[in-house]
């Protein structure tokens, strides 16, 4: 039977058209590669090359053997390649950026699922603005972010996942604390405060759309919960998605129920990530929601 090293011997042979330089070649001595083609052609029946003093050439049956050989080697040093990089997509790291600390309920399902599944990849969150998620993914420094879809510039791609309520965070004695839901309007005269710096101006950008162009914003570099934490301090209000804060004696946490009040979470990343387990990630979050992967990310009119 023929053995791909056979088969690679023989292929050198009529590269090099010399024994002496296709063993240099292989990194065996002459007389192994001489016996195994001799070997090779006792088993077939036919002679493989000629041996003159002018070089090696092959026969007819050598030059049809080899056409095939290469073709058998290309196919099975691809599948060897293939096999290795799932070798490498079973264990290595992924690194996400999240906007939000803590997850909302979804994405820690998600994510805690993800480890159940693959013990083997480390699943490494870092909690950040969203302008740095997306200038560390350029920069390689992360392969994906979890991000509201409006903040998606172009040249990224990204797969949507689900619709987000936001909620209104306010003081648990604050006049709209009585009611059990809100509306854009009923928030228009409040002084907000929410996360994120002065050129992190995308989700800002998102609550003046809704609430109107003399809203009060103030941005602070805090977490969801720091947030949560001057609401009760300076008795202002801050607009967080649903299933980040939960409410306490002192936070009460209401819905804004406007089809507006609605983010979309995507998972977002360039083309140019190459790390084999993202791969593997980003399969197994499809397959969980069922959904493909949402175009290209157009400009903000």
């Amino acid at each position: 039977m023929l053995e791909l090293r056979q088969l690679r011997y023989v292929i050198a042979v009529a590269s090099h058209r010399s024994f002496q330089a296709a063993a240099k070649a292989l990194n065996i001595s002459q007389p192994v590669l001489s016996r195994a083609i001799q070997n090779l052609e006792d088993e077939l029946g036919v002679s493989l090359f000629e041996r003159r003093t002018t070089g090696t050439r092959p026969t007819p049956a050598g030059f049809r053997l080899i056409e095939r050989a290469r073709t058998i080697i290309d196919e099975a040093d691809r599948a060897v390649a293939e096999l290795a990089q799932a070798a490498r997509a079973e264990s290595g790291a992924v690194r996400l950026g999240i906007t939000e600390a803590p997850l909302d309920h979804r994405a820690r399902l998600l994510f805690a699922s993800f480890r159940a599944e693959h013990p083997k990849v480390d699943l490494t969150l870092s909690d950040m603005h969203a302008n740095d998620i997306l200038d560390r993914i350029r920069d390689g420094e992360l392969d994906v972010g979890y991000i509201a879809d409006e903040l998606v510039p172009p040249g990224f791609e990204a797969l949507r996942l689900w619709r987000q309520r936001m909620v209104a965070v306010l003081p648990a004695d604050h006049r709209l604390a009585t009611r059990g839901a809100l509306s854009w309007a009923d928030l228009g005269g409040e002084p907000l405060i929410t996360r994120g710096r002065s050129d992190a101006r995308g989700y800002r950008d998102f609550l003046v759309a809704r609430l109107g162009g003399s809203a009060k914003i103030g941005l602070f570099n805090s977490s969801a919960q720091g947030l949560a934490d001057l609401v009760e301090l300076h008795g202002c209000v801050t607009i967080l998605p649903d299933g980040v804060v939960r409410e306490s004696k002192s936070i009460a946490v209401r819905p804004i129920l406007e089809e507006s009040a609605c983010l979309t979470r995507v998972l977002v990343w360039t083309p140019q990530t190459e790390n084999p387990v993202f791969g593997r990630f980003l399969s197994f979050v499809r397959d969980r929601v069922r959904q493909p992967a949402a175009p290209p990310a157009e400009a903000p009119s």
